[in-house]
């Protein structure tokens, strides 16, 4: 609780430039000893730590809450609300269940999130969470935060059924200098070469079930086919959370829109307290 308290006034500072604007000013870590990419791992660092929930223990620091406030009773209508018989979510025993401890209502399902640590090309996808959070793409960043402290995640992807691949490329190639010949209007080759190299590394993903186990968030009208222009051929079957549905006008290539709406789930924008208080006025 301490170490997310402080973090918090570090994020909302380099949350006021881009990751690639403030490594510059940082001087790439030796002015200022920190770079983007390292506030970006503690940041996730954090939200794995901030699970919460169960009985507690010696290493169970946030016992209650997780970091966005929710408690076991919040969890027990969420995975209640899973279940087609109606019955309660089960307790979690001694051996747990993905992050969830014992004592904590089990989860419905588990799922395993791509640590860009792990991965050199998704760290350049998934750049400056503080920054992005707060533009209208930042349901990207959202959901990744939620993965994260989520009981639902599993570190040990033997057992997850399924597995999130977080990025930031709403935010990113709307601020068009982040990727060189990117912007809105073309499909952007360099972030679908990184996904490519994403999964062609990753030990979990099959591409013969065309990443039927797989969850991406699209979070603008670009939605998959800008950011991932090959898509078809390494996800045809992936989950895809959507803040737009429809075709982008720009991509005269693309005639069929990425959402499917037997697979595919749509989800709100993100947008803040003052546009929220602007509508109701």
């Amino acid at each position: 609780e301490a170490a997310a308290h402080s973090f918090r006034l570090l994020d909302s500072q380099a949350g006021a430039i881009h990751p690639d604007l403030f490594d510059k000013a940082s001087g790439f870590g030796r002015v200022w000893p920190v770079t983007a990419d390292q506030i970006d791992s503690l940041r996730r660092s954090i939200l794995r730590a901030s699970t919460g929930g169960g009985f507690g223990g010696p290493e169970r620091r946030r016992r209650f809450k997780n970091a966005f406030g929710l408690h076991d009773g919040d969890w027990q209508e969420v995975w209640g609300a899973w279940r087609p018989d109606g019955q309660q979510a089960r307790k979690v025993g001694p051996g747990g269940f993905g992050a969830a401890t014992e004592g904590a209502p089990q989860p419905s399902f588990r799922v395993y999130v791509y640590d860009p640590d792990e991965h050199a090309a998704l760290r350049r996808l998934s750049r400056g969470a503080a920054f992005c959070k707060h533009n209208q793409w930042g349901m990207e960043v959202a959901l990744h935060d939620w993965f994260l402290f989520c009981p639902c995640r599993t570190d040990n992807p033997d057992e997850a059924d399924f597995f999130f691949v977080p990025h930031y490329t709403s935010c990113l190639i709307n601020h068009a200098d982040t990727f060189k010949g990117c912007d809105t209007k073309q499909l952007c080759l360099p972030t679908t070469e990184l996904f490519e190299q994403v999964l062609q590394d990753s030990h979990h993903f099959k591409r013969k079930d065309g990443g039927a186990d797989h969850i991406f968030v699209w979070g603008s009208g670009m939605a998959a086919d800008g950011p991932f222009a090959s898509w078809r051929r390494w996800v045809p079957n992936a989950i895809f959370l959507m803040t737009e549905t429809e075709l982008w006008n720009p991509f005269n290539e693309v005639d069929v829109p990425s959402f499917t709406p037997h697979k595919d789930i749509l989800v709100p924008g993100r947008i803040n307290v003052e546009d929220i208080v602007s509508l109701r006025k």
